[in-house]
């Protein structure tokens, strides 16, 4: 499996932002209402991305006390990491990133939306802080990802 590139997950970011800019652009043109983002999908996705930080932060340094040890040759105290955990992480984190930049650029989109169609801009912030928090998610995703490299053998690097 590939490391995910740093172009796909703007292309996705831009993809989501013009779809959705396009989306809300036509439904303000047409007279009707646009809608109102819920509060609560922002700390929802702060919670994912510290989750990512920290498990990218954790499974990087038990892998590299493990790299270390190989190269010592030395037999430490610590626990063997699963294969297959380390392959679920490993979907986890690209499905992690691939949405973070999807839904960051459908927030950003929205943020844009609002602020060039509304004539009162109070309605940006909840957005803007989505498309952060969406951004934060992407991130920690690519993070992850990076920290895991796993070889052909089933073995991590």
């Amino acid at each position: 499996m590939r490391h995910t590139s740093r172009s796909l997950l703007t292309s996705f970011f831009l993809a989501g932002g013009a779809a959705s800019y396009l989306a809300l652009h036509l439904l303000f043109r047409s007279g009707r209402a646009l809608p109102r983002l819920p509060w609560t999908t922002s700390p929802l996705l702060f919670f994912l991305a510290s989750v990512l930080f920290i498990t990218a932060f954790n499974v990087y340094r038990r892998l590299e006390e493990r790299r270390k040890s190989q190269m010592e040759m030395t037999l430490t105290e610590h626990k063997e990491l699963d294969p297959l955990y380390l392959t679920r992480l490993l979907i986890f984190a690209k499905s992690a990133s691939h949405g973070g930049a999807l839904l960051s650029g459908i927030y950003a989109g929205v943020c844009v939306a609002y602020s060039a169609d509304l004539p009162h801009l109070n309605l940006v912030w909840n957005p803007f802080i989505d498309a952060i928090s969406a951004l934060l998610v992407a991130i920690g995703g690519y993070l992850l990802e990076r920290a895991l490299r796993i070889k052909e053998d089933g073995e991590a690097r």
